[in-house]
Parts: C-alpha cells; sequence; structure tokens
C-alpha cells in the first residue's frame, strides 16, 4: 500500500492528502508514477557505496502492469517448446500480493500458434509467463526475486527467473543469465547458470548445488553482476560466483550490455519430462522483482 512506502510527513512536504496520493498511484497499486521505483531497505554495495533502485513491482494490484511486462506468449517469440506459452487466467494471474504463473493440462490436443516466420504445433500444455523485453533493460546491478516454485517433487515442470540480452550484440555468444531455475525432478536444490561464448573452454558455469529448503515456500533469489564477476544469492547466501571466461571475446564480453527479464512456467524435458506422476497445474508465485543498479 501507498501509506507502506511514504510517511504521512512525506506526502505533508509534498502537499498531497493520502487521497490525492492514492490518485497518482501507478497501476497494479504501484507508488512508481509518483516517486519511481521502491526498492524497500537500502542495500550496501561489496565494494563500498549502495545500490539505487531502478525497477520494482510488489504485483500488489489485481492485474498485470503493463507498464513493466508483457506476457511471454509463443505467438510473438515464435518459440517452440512442448508447452504453449499463452495469455489466460489459467497461466497468469495477479492477486493476494503476488503474480501466479502456472502450467496447465488441458487434458486435449490443440494447436499452437506461432507468429508468421514460425510454424504452429500441437500440444495439450499450456504455460505463463512475462517479460520486460519492452520496458525495461539495464547492464550491471543487482536483481532480486521474491519466488515460490512448485510444491511438486514428482518430474514434469520448470521454473525459471532468468535475463536475455535485448539485442543479440554478438550473435549466438550473446550470452544468458539464469538467476533461479528449479526442476521438479530435482527437488531441494535451485540452479544458477551463466552461458556465454559457445564455443569457449567454460561455455556454461552452473552449480547443482544450491540446497534450498523447501522451494515451494518463498525465498529470494538475488544476483549482483559488475564488469568483472557475476555473484548469485540465495536467501542472502552465496551459491556462485562467476568471473566468466570469454574465450574469443573481449571481456566485460558478452555481459556488457542491456539485458531484460523473463519470468516463466514451463513443461519440463529431459531427465525432468512430465509422467503419469506430475502434478498440474503446477505454479511459481513471484511476490516482487526489485533491480538496483
Amino acid at each position: 500500500m501507498f501509506t507502506r512506502l511514504r510517511s504521512r510527513s512525506i506526502l505533508a512536504v509534498a502537499g498531497l492528502t493520502a487521497a490525492t496520493a492514492l490518485a497518482v498511484v501507478g497501476p497494479g497499486g504501484s507508488a512508481d508514477a509518483a516517486w519511481g521505483p521502491y526498492c524497500g531497505s537500502t542495500i550496501r554495495k561489496a565494494g563500498g557505496g549502495t545500490w539505487k533502485c531502478t525497477f520494482s513491482d510488489d504485483f500488489s494490484g489485481r492485474s498485470l502492469d503493463t507498464t513493466k511486462w508483457s506476457p511471454l506468449l509463443t505467438s510473438n517469440t515464435g518459440v517452440q517448446t512442448p508447452d504453449c506459452r499463452i495469455d489466460n487466467p489459467d497461466t497468469l494471474s495477479v492477486g493476494g500480493g503476488y503474480i501466479s504463473l502456472s502450467t496447465v493440462d488441458t487434458g486435449s490436443d490443440f494447436v499452437c500458434q506461432g507468429p508468421s516466420w514460425s510454424t504452429d504445433f500441437t500440444t495439450h500444455y499450456q504455460s505463463g509467463g512475462i517479460t520486460s523485453r519492452n520496458s525495461f533493460a539495464q547492464t550491471y546491478g543487482r536483481y532480486e526475486f521474491r519466488a515460490a516454485f512448485p510444491g511438486s517433487t514428482s518430474a514434469g515442470l520448470h521454473s525459471a527467473l532468468w535475463l536475455w540480452p535485448k539485442e543479440l550484440v554478438y550473435g549466438a555468444d550473446s550470452g544468458e543469465l539464469d538467476v533461479a531455475e528449479y526442476y521438479t525432478g530435482a527437488p531441494g536444490r535451485v540452479v544458477p547458470t551463466v552461458h556465454y561464448d559457445d564455443g569457449g573452454l567454460d561455455p556454461d558455469k552452473t552449480d547443482w548445488h544450491c540446497y534450498v529448503a523447501n522451494p515451494g515456500a518463498f525465498h529470494t533469489y538475488a544476483m549482483e553482476w559488475t564488469p568483472t564477476s557475476l555473484t548469485f544469492l540465495y536467501d542472502g547466501q552465496t551459491c556462485l560466483v562467476d568471473t566468466w571466461l570469454s574465450g574469443a571475446l573481449a571481456k566485460p564480453a558478452p555481459f556488457d550490455q542491456d539485458f531484460f527479464m523473463i519470468l516463466n512456467q514451463s513443461i519440463g524435458a529431459g531427465f525432468n519430462a512430465p509422467t503419469e506422476a506430475t502434478e498440474f497445474p503446477g505454479t511459481m508465485k513471484v511476490d516482487y522483482v526489485r533491480v538496483w543498479k
């Protein structure tokens, strides 16, 4: 609520009554339109100074704030996965103070439509996701997500909080930053991964040993990104530090460009492919997303 974000004394100095202040809050009950993004308490950088809030969403309204996010859709991306990325109340909803992104089994096949440059495909799974591609991207900073992954311990569901380059400056070597991925076929751990330099000596750096007690409950997943390192922290504890080898690219490439955020719930694949025991719907809940620089 607005009164939680800003004290009555600040409202008085600004010449606003509480009623007037409520009138200028942004979509979804956010105060961003009047005050700028709010990320809570001040956080100090490891090398000195403090992080400055650049993006925040507490999902406090009843609908997606489309000034910050767009639904992640197969019809726009053309990405073919075992599920169809679609925007409906079963796959994407906001309420109760968080966003719910779900994978559902419709029980019957349907044609998933892609954009004109792609092809349609048949599936019986639908999934939800959101992206900041059209509204927010940043180079370097601190990214934090408070999320609860599906409570299932049966294979078949895949949740992800990740970043993708806004422009593929380095082509296939432009990189990918997976802040936190959860595979229900590997319960009890959450996985960070740094992808870069497809042909290099160390093309992927990951850690499969970031154990999280009860990933189905809310935990904080953060990444601190500088020109020389990537640090992943789960519930404030460091689980991976990567100083990436760029191979043919000169460091800090490829992580010297704007990346945008993607939050999505999907069907699993490989060792985590769905089985008869997979529990549907599988839902990831995200309480907030905060970004600093």
